[in-house]
């Protein structure tokens, strides 16, 4: 009997020891797991998958003892430092074994917010901690994890449901608003520039978004959440923001404090482009100046994060900084400007059956306010149809500052040429001026001698312009028209801020085989580029001119003016700006292959 209880006493000890052992050993943790930017060693030549896939690369850092890995690892190199561990594309899960510790398992799905696994080509650092340098007094990681990726998934919901409440609640009241825009120089390169705002500008103007959409969806991608000292996360997502006047496509990147467990907040929110490359996406290193310190941490928390640091590599796991007095200076952002003027590209094809009236009124009489840079749009329009459409300098009549008489006179020319070319011609139609609606929304181009009490009487109708139009017998005529009918006052000050006149009226109806382009639509205003010398819509008009050399589809022209100008306005000017087509019923399906000339 004594021998069966002493088993029993044995057995309960060595389940104690046990029992205590896996306690101990549950303390190894990963500290820090985020993506390398910076290492190109995965995308280079380097292992493949059983199918011939190039693997992606884990680099664990660990200053314990030895180390295995199981999952589906293709190979593991031990170095100095870390074991490089190379895993096949789409790989989620990965179990770590240390002596003296319980397995380590990863999910790198539901544990680090990548969706699709370890992907091909692509390098990640993995930093496992022993619990003396573990901060003891860090929050829950799991439980801050879900946390981040549920203010996610409420800021895309609160996107689409136009509730700016919840977007001031998640920044801190000081966080900093990072952009970066992709800025061309004359010799043809490029630079990413990068321009700093405060986030009360910033809800701001996401407010003036709001009332502008009619629909917004953002479709986000979480590529990382990385955890540093001092309570803070870093955030990478990828994000697709589609709206019913305006898309982009970039990347994301949050400061994110945890400083109130149960109120995490934004510090920093930084943009950059799509195309932006890999190396250059900022890291917690690079918005370190923008962060708070929690007052909260005693000086034991300090010291452990000194361990912490220690044994860990700076470059995937940067200690967090006190904010300077002064910060680094941001750059200011310039629009990628190109020189449209200048070097207008040459091709030797001529075109000698396509016709175009150029119309630039930019002075008009009677207290009407002139409209800045019409005449050179036309000016260097005129030269794009020589040079770069190839029409022969007598197939373009370019008519500055136009009167009633001569809009009228420029349409029976058009009409009788058509005919004598039955069939055979096409014809480009551009206009720079003021529009203006009617007591019924009717819309008018606005002649220079115009009387605006007397539309009917002494300006052309939108409807009588695409009426002669579409009655032309030729293959196709485009109609290009840097001119707004928008819907707001018609004061001088709205005049003034603005390019054009600010009116609402309604389309005129689209006949024959016509397609308009239009600068604006709504109750929006058309834009001028002072820099540029140009029209908003005029100069996205002739970059693509030069950029195409002419080789250009309607379908790329269009979408490309619409992009561009619907980007600068909302982010220079701070309102909307949509370019507008609209194709007869003749061209339904087929006008987004045809060309200009």
């Amino acid at each position: 009997m004594k021998d069966k209880n002493m088993k029993k006493i044995t057995l309960v000890f060595v389940l104690i020891l046990f029992s205590l052992f896996q306690a101990e050993a549950q303390r190894l943790q990963i500290t820090s797991f985020e993506r390398d930017y910076r290492d190109l060693t995965a995308s280079l030549p380097g292992k493949k998958d059983f199918n011939g896939e190039p693997c992606g690369l884990v680099r664990v850092q660990f200053a314990g003892g030895d180390m295995t890995f199981e999952g589906n690892v293709m190979e593991v190199e031990k170095t100095t430092s870390e074991y490089l561990v190379w895993m096949m594309p789409g790989s989620r899960r990965l179990k770590i074994r240390v002596p003296g510790y319980l397995p380590v398992e990863v999910d790198f799905k539901d544990d680090f917010g990548l969706e699709k696994g370890i992907q091909s080509k692509r390098t990640y650092v993995m930093v496992i901690e022993d619990s003396q340098y573990t901060n003891k007094t860090e929050p829950d990681d799991k439980m801050n994890r879900d946390k981040i990726m549920e203010m996610i998934m409420n800021y895309s919901i609160a996107f689409e449901k136009k509730e700016i409440a919840y977007c001031e609640k998640i920044f801190s009241k000081d966080a900093s608003i990072i952009t970066c825009k992709k800025v061309h120089n004359k010799d043809g390169n490029h630079k990413f520039v990068y321009n700093k705002m405060d986030v009360k500008n910033f809800l701001n103007t996401i407010n003036r978004v709001f009332n502008n959409q009619d629909r917004i969806k953002l479709n986000d991608e979480i590529l990382s959440i990385t955890r540093h000292p001092n309570n803070y996360y870093s955030v990478r997502v990828k994000q697709n923001y589609k709206s019913s006047k305006y898309s982009d496509e970039g990347y994301l990147f949050l400061a994110i404090n945890f400083f109130d467990e149960l109120k995490p907040t934004i510090d920093v929110r930084a943009w950059q482009p799509i195309d932006i490359p890999e190396k250059d996406l900022l890291t917690i290193e690079d918005v370190k100046p923008y962060l708070k310190i929690n007052s909260s941490l005693n000086s034991q928390e300090a010291s452990n994060n000194n361990n912490y640091a220690q044994n860990t590599t700076t470059t995937t796991q940067p200690k967090v900084e006190p904010k300077p007095k002064t910060e680094p200076k941001v750059e200011e952002p310039k629009v990628e400007m190109v020189m449209v003027d200048t070097d207008i590209p040459v091709n030797n094809r001529v075109n000698s059956n396509t016709f175009a009236i150029i119309i630039a009124n930019e002075n008009y009489g009677q207290g009407v306010s002139k409209v800045d840079y019409a005449r050179n749009d036309g000016e260097v329009f005129k030269e794009y149809c020589h040079k770069t459409l190839g029409l022969p300098d007598k197939n373009v009549r370019f008519v500055p500052d136009a009167t009633y008489a001569q809009l009228f006179g420029e349409l029976n020319w058009l009409e009788e040429l058509c005919e004598k070319y039955k069939g055979e011609a096409s014809v480009i139609f551009y206009y720079a001026g003021h529009g203006i609606p009617d007591e019924d929304k009717s819309s008018y181009l606005l002649p220079v001698d115009g009387n605006t009490r007397l539309l009917k009487r002494t300006c052309l109708s939108l409807n009588e312009l695409y009426a002669t139009l579409g009655n032309l017998p030729a293959q196709k005529v485009t109609v290009l028209m840097d001119a707004c009918f928008s819907g707001a006052k018609r004061d001088g000050d709205m005049l003034k801020s603005g390019r054009l006149g600010v009116i609402k009226a309604k389309e005129g109806a689209v006949k024959g085989n016509t397609i308009v382009l239009s600068a604006a639509k709504g109750d929006e205003i058309a834009y001028k580029y002072d820099d540029a010398k140009h029209g908003l819509f005029t100069y996205f008009l002739l970059k693509k001119l030069k950029e195409s050399k002419g080789s250009v589809t309607m379908g790329e022209l269009s979408q490309y003016i619409q992009d561009q100008v619907g980007r600068y306005s909302i982010v220079e000017v701070g309102k909307s700006q949509t370019p507008n087509v609209q194709a007869s019923d003749a061209l339904k399906g087929t006008w987004e292959s045809l060309h200009l000339e």
